[in-house]
């Protein structure tokens, strides 16, 4: 209980102890100890900086370190001298440099204590093992997708191939021979051999059908809001041929909802990741980074899943087709031809990677040319052209003519 009112006291109470109102001198200081930090970030990086500027922030650090408060003077030049570091480290920041080397005090208090790291450190590590877990959860995603889509191309393979024996069965069957024949024996053998061959492919279509049912029973597994009906008492009662048919379409069912929503989303996402990963060193290589570096990531990474999800919506696919296939039919090469050869799940990552991709898309659906509707005017005019030529042709208009 004494934990329990410790995190209580730590969240209503702590962000308010932290951000309690800071007087003159405590704004003074602090902005002192930022130009002392710009004075170093600049002399590791061997960046020029003006000599009475940096005369005026150690001697304004002294007057502090020894009396705790300064002179209007001092203070005055001080205020110009921090300008000038801070003009001469662009393109970065106080704010920047903050992130690469001081400790975030984000965590570094209270009931949830972690190592004082800065916050490009911190920034680096959780973006990094959000992407290996994404990536983890992807990858065993694909897999499991993968697995359910061959065992019901397995299933189908198998009964196109016991359709087209049957067939060929039913034709040798028909055909008429003398039993005394040599073409009898054949006959009777080919039969034999078919007949063979449909136990074999049965075999194989049950075994393929038992391997479904215990792929159905993983996912429905994890399938808390509705009960799939193998998960009633009464599939049992049913008929085998019904039990295979219901687990084949529900299957198929899993399937397309995960091809069509949960693949998406986590390509969008790994996009998003890949981003992030891809420009975080290279703002913190160049002391860019900052707190608003670091919210713009963490949307970033809302807009990822929104963006793969959203441009799911401009494909569409074969209704027969989209239970068992990875890649659907584009809609989108009208737009742009390089979006022919690209798979949904592809496009899905790149809308993750670039949000600007998706906004490439709609403007250039909202400005697509749209087939041009005949004019109310040339729609008349043959009619009119017919009307005129009946009138000339009248009978008294060729009397008028021969007079």
């Amino acid at each position: 209980m004494g934990v329990f009112r410790k995190f209580l006291r730590y969240v209503l109470h702590g962000r308010a102890r932290q951000t309690k109102e800071m007087n003159a001198d405590d704004t003074l200081e602090q902005s002192v100890r930022n130009a002392a930090l710009v004075v170093m970030t600049a002399s590791e990086n061997t960046l020029s900086l003006d000599t009475e500027s940096i005369s005026v922030i150690v001697a304004a650090k002294k007057a502090f370190a020894t009396e705790s408060v300064i002179s209007e003077e001092l203070e005055t030049r001080f205020w110009i001298a921090y300008q000038s570091v801070t003009e001469a480290i662009k393109p970065a920041t106080v704010d920047s440099i903050k992130a690469t080397y001081e400790p975030s005090p984000t965590y570094s208090k209270g009931f949830l204590s972690r190592k004082n790291t800065p916050l490009s450190r911190k920034c680096a590590s959780n973006y990094k093992f959000i992407s290996i877990l994404t990536l983890t959860f992807l990858i065993a995603i694909q897999i499991y997708w993968y697995i359910g889509w061959s065992i019901m191309e397995d299933i189908d393979a198998q009964t196109r191939a016991i359709d087209d024996l049957n067939t060929e069965l039913t034709t040798i069957s028909l055909q008429e021979s003398n039993p005394d024949s040599s073409a009898a024996r054949l006959k009777q053998a080919n039969l034999a051999t078919l007949k063979d061959r449909i136990v074999v492919h049965t075999e194989w279509r049950d075994a393929a059908y038992h391997h479904l049912k215990n792929w159905n029973q993983t996912w429905s597994s994890l399938d808390l809001i509705t009960l799939q009906p193998w998960q009633e008492d009464d599939f049992a009662a049913y008929p085998i041929l019904v039990q295979r048919h219901i687990e084949f379409v529900a299957a198929g069912n899993f399937l397309a909802a995960v091809m069509s929503y949960i693949l998406p989303i986590l390509y969008g996402m790994i996009g998003a990741c890949f981003f992030i990963l891809r420009q975080l060193p290279r703002e913190i290589g160049a002391r860019t980074f900052s707190m608003n570096s670091y919210i713009g990531y963490s949307l970033r990474m809302a807009q990822g899943p929104l963006a793969g999800i959203l441009v799911s919506y401009f494909f569409t696919s074969d209704q027969s087709e989209a239970q068992t296939h990875a890649v659907a039919n584009s809609d989108l090469s009208p737009l742009d031809p390089t979006f022919a050869s690209l798979s949904p799940l592809a496009i899905a990552f790149l809308a993750g990677y670039s949000v600007e991709f998706i906004f490439k898309i709609i403007d250039k659906a909202l400005v697509s040319p749209k087939p041009e509707e005949p004019s109310p005017t040339m729609a008349t005019q043959p009619r009119s052209a017919i009307n005129k030529l009946k009138e000339k042709s009248s009978p008294g208009d060729l009397k008028d003519e021969s007079s």
